[in-house]
């Protein structure tokens, strides 16, 4: 298994666990993707598939993405931004010092 993989599942699976404890608080939770793990096409479906087996909703999951990444093949960027966006997640660009929200 990808590291970048485990780091999403785990991070679904504990938030998942948090929420039920304290129901009454909604949790978001933001992880961080590399550039290698942002080029990877399989990328929406990995993340939707978390997202179905953790049950965590889609809109719960923050995306980060720096800056750099997304100016690396901007074409490309859009296409899997589009897709990301379609599952129901947000992302940002973080670049240091600032955090964008989409």
């Amino acid at each position: 298994m990808r590291i970048g993989q485990w780091v999403i599942e785990e991070a679904c699976r504990k938030t998942i666990e948090f929420q039920r404890a304290r129901p009454h608080f909604p949790l978001t939770v933001c992880v961080n993707i590399s550039a290698a793990e942002f080029r990877q096409r399989d990328l929406p479906r990995r993340i939707a598939k978390v997202l179905e087996t953790t049950g965590l909703p889609a809109k719960q999951l923050h995306l980060e993405l720096t800056e750099s990444v997304l100016i690396q093949d901007i074409p490309s960027a859009l296409e899997m931004l589009g897709e990301l966006r379609e599952l129901g997640s947000a992302w940002r660009s973080t670049t240091p010092g600032r955090v964008t929200r989409r």
